[in-house]
């Protein structure tokens, strides 16, 4: 990729994790920020977890949050996404987004239960 050229989108987990690993997260925030309603949920999951693994709590919990309908049935990817939201401090947040599916997706109703008890 040359300077100034706009990276493919199989690449993008490759570069959020070289802008995280270089100490470039507002970089790696303000790309993701201006792109994630473009990007198509596989990408979009594979930064999530790049994010992760390298402990950008708060940048994995938006990527999983846009990538949330196609990884659903994953429960590896819940699990991930709600300890994301948790060590982010953005529980209650997920707690609302849970609640907003209720009617379409009542098996929420027990993981959003479980939240609540961590919030104490």
């Amino acid at each position: 990729m040359e300077l100034g050229e706009e990276p493919a989108g199989e690449v993008i987990p490759e570069y959020i994790e070289s802008l995280l690993k270089t100490g470039q997260g507002s970089k790696a925030r303000e790309f993701i920020e201006t792109r994630k309603e473009k990007l198509p949920p596989r990408v979009l999951t594979r930064a999530g977890w790049a994010c992760y693994k390298l402990s950008a709590w708060d940048l994995a919990y938006d990527l999983f949050l846009a990538a949330f309908d196609a990884n659903r049935g994953n429960f590896v990817f819940m699990g991930a996404f709600e300890k994301a939201a948790t060590i982010a401090g953005k529980l209650p947040e997920l707690i609302g987004f849970y609640g907003s599916r209720l009617e379409t997706d009542p098996a929420l109703h027990g993981r959003m239960r479980n939240l609540r008890k961590r919030l104490g």
